[in-house]
């Protein structure tokens, strides 16, 4: 990438924030998830399933939110990737 570009930033970024996003979506990918099952009621009764489908949509939403926010951010709406064809096949 050229010197001037941003897009690496956004790359690291979209990594961090994709992971504490996606990282919600499971009871026990986080120490804050844990505490909530630990403190939610037995009466709950959340499983795996039905805390996915609670947090799914929050998540989603958050993800697309933070895509925007990342986009804009670094500018990358505006910027144009030029890959370089790079010579394929067997070597001798």
């Amino acid at each position: 990438y050229p010197a001037d570009s941003t897009i690496a930033k956004g790359a690291v970024a979209a990594l961090l924030v994709g992971s504490q996003f996606g990282g919600t979506m499971s009871p026990i990918s986080s120490a804050h998830n844990a505490l909530a099952a630990q403190l939610m009621p037995a009466s709950l009764d959340l499983g795996w399933l039905h805390w996915f489908m609670a947090t799914a949509p929050v998540a989603h939403a958050a993800l697309f939110l933070s895509w925007l926010w990342i986009m804009f951010s670094y500018g990358l709406f505006n910027q144009e990737i030029q890959l370089k064809p790079t010579e394929g096949g067997k070597k001798e």
